[in-house]
Protein backbone atom coordinates (compact mmCIF):
# COMPACT_ATOMS: atom_id res chain seq x y z
CA UNK A 1 0.00 0.00 0.00
CA UNK A 2 3.00 2.79 0.18
CA UNK A 3 3.13 5.28 -2.33
CA UNK A 4 -0.07 4.72 -3.78
CA UNK A 5 -2.45 7.57 -3.70
CA UNK A 6 -5.23 8.26 -0.96
CA UNK A 7 -8.38 7.68 -3.34
CA UNK A 8 -6.83 4.49 -4.44
CA UNK A 9 -6.03 3.82 -0.69
CA UNK A 10 -9.85 3.66 0.57
CA UNK A 11 -11.52 1.42 -1.55
CA UNK A 12 -14.98 1.32 0.11
CA UNK A 13 -17.73 5.06 1.11
CA UNK A 14 -18.16 5.55 4.56
CA UNK A 15 -22.12 3.78 3.87
CA UNK A 16 -20.35 0.55 3.07
CA UNK A 17 -19.26 -0.33 6.33
CA UNK A 18 -21.89 -1.91 7.72
CA UNK A 19 -22.10 0.84 10.63
CA UNK A 20 -23.28 4.27 10.40
CA UNK A 21 -20.88 6.93 8.84
CA UNK A 22 -20.76 8.96 12.08
CA UNK A 23 -19.09 5.96 13.45
CA UNK A 24 -17.05 5.46 10.45
CA UNK A 25 -13.19 6.48 11.09
CA UNK A 26 -12.16 7.90 7.75
CA UNK A 27 -15.40 9.54 7.71
CA UNK A 28 -14.55 10.84 10.97
CA UNK A 29 -10.64 11.83 10.12
CA UNK A 30 -12.11 13.71 6.21
CA UNK A 31 -14.48 15.81 8.44
CA UNK A 32 -12.16 16.79 10.84
CA UNK A 33 -9.85 17.65 8.13
CA UNK A 34 -12.20 19.63 6.26
CA UNK A 35 -13.31 21.42 9.43
CA UNK A 36 -9.71 22.57 10.92
CA UNK A 37 -9.04 23.97 7.20
CA UNK A 38 -12.23 25.90 7.14
CA UNK A 39 -11.70 26.86 11.17
CA UNK A 40 -7.88 28.08 10.18
CA UNK A 41 -9.46 30.01 6.73
CA UNK A 42 -11.75 32.12 8.69
CA UNK A 43 -8.98 32.93 11.53
CA UNK A 44 -6.61 34.08 8.56
CA UNK A 45 -9.37 35.96 7.12
CA UNK A 46 -10.31 37.79 10.60
CA UNK A 47 -6.94 38.14 11.04
CA UNK A 48 -6.34 40.05 7.55
CA UNK A 49 -9.58 41.85 8.30
CA UNK A 50 -8.28 43.09 12.07
CA UNK A 51 -5.89 45.11 9.91
CA UNK A 52 -3.10 45.49 12.96
CA UNK A 53 -0.74 43.49 11.07
CA UNK A 54 3.05 44.43 10.19
CA UNK A 55 4.11 43.80 6.88
CA UNK A 56 6.08 40.35 7.17
CA UNK A 57 2.66 38.88 9.06
CA UNK A 58 0.50 40.43 6.21
CA UNK A 59 2.45 38.25 3.63
CA UNK A 60 2.37 35.26 5.88
CA UNK A 61 -1.17 34.94 5.88
CA UNK A 62 -1.70 35.88 2.87
CA UNK A 63 0.48 33.08 2.25
CA UNK A 64 -1.77 31.01 4.47
CA UNK A 65 -4.84 32.28 2.89
CA UNK A 66 -3.85 31.19 -0.42
CA UNK A 67 -2.94 28.01 0.61
CA UNK A 68 -6.27 27.19 1.93
CA UNK A 69 -7.97 28.25 -1.30
CA UNK A 70 -5.77 26.57 -3.26
CA UNK A 71 -6.81 23.13 -0.81
CA UNK A 72 -10.86 24.12 -1.41
CA UNK A 73 -10.53 24.07 -5.09
CA UNK A 74 -8.33 21.01 -5.25
CA UNK A 75 -9.05 17.32 -6.36
CA UNK A 76 -7.85 16.78 -2.62
CA UNK A 77 -10.85 18.66 -1.23
CA UNK A 78 -13.30 16.57 -3.17
CA UNK A 79 -11.56 13.51 -1.70
CA UNK A 80 -12.36 14.68 1.37
CA UNK A 81 -15.51 16.38 0.56
CA UNK A 82 -17.27 13.14 -0.72
CA UNK A 83 -16.97 11.40 2.72
CA UNK A 84 -19.81 14.23 3.58
CA UNK A 85 -23.50 13.50 2.60
CA UNK A 86 -24.21 16.87 1.03
CA UNK A 87 -21.84 18.66 -1.42
CA UNK A 88 -19.85 21.71 -0.45
CA UNK A 89 -19.47 24.18 -3.59
CA UNK A 90 -15.79 25.69 -2.66
CA UNK A 91 -16.37 28.88 -3.55
CA UNK A 92 -19.49 28.98 -1.17
CA UNK A 93 -17.09 28.21 1.16
CA UNK A 94 -14.92 30.70 0.51
CA UNK A 95 -17.64 33.16 0.56
CA UNK A 96 -19.47 31.82 3.90
CA UNK A 97 -16.05 31.88 5.75
CA UNK A 98 -15.35 35.40 4.92
CA UNK A 99 -18.50 36.29 6.23
CA UNK A 100 -18.01 34.16 9.17
CA UNK A 101 -14.71 36.21 9.54
CA UNK A 102 -16.60 39.22 9.62
CA UNK A 103 -18.88 38.34 11.73
CA UNK A 104 -16.29 36.86 14.26
CA UNK A 105 -14.12 39.66 14.18
CA UNK A 106 -17.16 42.53 14.69
CA UNK A 107 -17.75 40.01 18.02
CA UNK A 108 -14.84 40.32 19.14
CA UNK A 109 -14.32 44.13 18.65
CA UNK A 110 -17.83 44.26 20.60
CA UNK A 111 -16.32 41.98 23.59
CA UNK A 112 -12.89 44.60 23.66
CA UNK A 113 -15.47 47.78 23.41
CA UNK A 114 -17.40 46.32 26.21
CA UNK A 115 -14.10 45.43 28.38
CA UNK A 116 -12.89 48.81 27.61
CA UNK A 117 -16.33 50.16 28.93
CA UNK A 118 -16.20 47.65 31.79
CA UNK A 119 -12.45 48.88 32.82
CA UNK A 120 -13.34 52.41 32.53
CA UNK A 121 -16.30 52.59 34.85
CA UNK A 122 -14.13 50.42 37.22
CA UNK A 123 -11.46 53.34 37.13
CA UNK A 124 -14.27 55.16 37.56
CA UNK A 125 -15.67 53.89 40.54
CA UNK A 126 -11.96 53.43 41.82
CA UNK A 127 -11.51 57.21 41.80
CA UNK A 128 -15.06 57.57 43.40
CA UNK A 129 -14.41 55.83 46.44
CA UNK A 130 -10.73 57.24 46.61
CA UNK A 131 -12.33 60.38 46.80
CA UNK A 132 -14.97 59.73 49.42
CA UNK A 133 -12.55 57.99 51.31
CA UNK A 134 -10.33 61.32 51.57
CA UNK A 135 -13.30 63.50 52.12
CA UNK A 136 -14.28 61.09 54.97
CA UNK A 137 -10.82 61.37 56.20
CA UNK A 138 -10.44 65.21 56.12
CA UNK A 139 -14.17 65.01 58.11
CA UNK A 140 -13.02 62.67 60.79
CA UNK A 141 -9.65 64.84 60.99
CA UNK A 142 -11.81 68.63 61.66
CA UNK A 143 -14.08 66.31 63.93
CA UNK A 144 -11.12 65.13 65.81
CA UNK A 145 -9.64 69.45 65.93
CA UNK A 146 -13.13 70.54 67.03
CA UNK A 147 -13.13 68.29 69.44
CA UNK A 148 -9.14 68.76 70.91
CA UNK A 149 -9.93 72.30 70.22
CA UNK A 150 -13.62 72.34 72.87
CA UNK A 151 -12.05 70.01 75.12
CA UNK A 152 -8.97 72.96 74.96
CA UNK A 153 -11.24 75.77 75.75
CA UNK A 154 -13.42 73.44 78.31
CA UNK A 155 -9.62 72.72 80.12
CA UNK A 156 -9.22 76.72 79.83
CA UNK A 157 -12.82 77.62 81.40
CA UNK A 158 -12.74 74.92 84.76
CA UNK A 159 -8.62 75.98 84.95
CA UNK A 160 -9.76 79.66 84.79
CA UNK A 161 -13.02 78.56 87.34
CA UNK A 162 -10.65 77.52 89.70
Amino acid sequence: MKGKHPETMVMRQPWDTGSSAKDDPYTELAVEILMVSVEDYIEVLKTLLRGDLSDSEIHDCKLVKKRLEKFFRSKEYEFYAAFLSTEIDPEILIQQCGLRAKERLEAELEKEREKEEEAKEEKEAAENAAEEQAEKQEQEQMQEQNTNIISTADKAESEEAQ
